[in-house]
């Protein structure tokens, strides 16, 4: 995790989520995106008392092409940041 300057009680972690369609346009992507985005963004989460965890969206990244699998892909990165008391 990464300190979240000048709060000593705060710290940062990302996680990415990653999409891939068949070859074609980009439609089922970019409703995933928006879906998860829809769920995810400013949401806060207690895991346990004293730990409370925000997710916040980040970035983007999209209209790619993974050569690997020979598909369009993107993806979305969250920054979760645990509040701790």
């Amino acid at each position: 995790m990464t300190p979240m300057d000048p709060f000593d009680t705060a710290e940062r972690q990302f996680f990415s989520l990653y999409w891939y369609q068949k070859p074609g346009d980009y439609t089922s992507i970019d409703a995933m995106r928006c879906r998860a985005k829809t769920l995810l963004h400013t949401k806060r989460v207690t895991i346990s008392p004293g730990f409370v965890y925000e997710i916040r969206h980040a970035d983007d990244f999209g209209d790619s092409w993974d050569d690997a699998l020979g598909c369009p892909m993107s993806y979305s990165r969250y920054s979760v940041i645990q509040l701790r008391s």
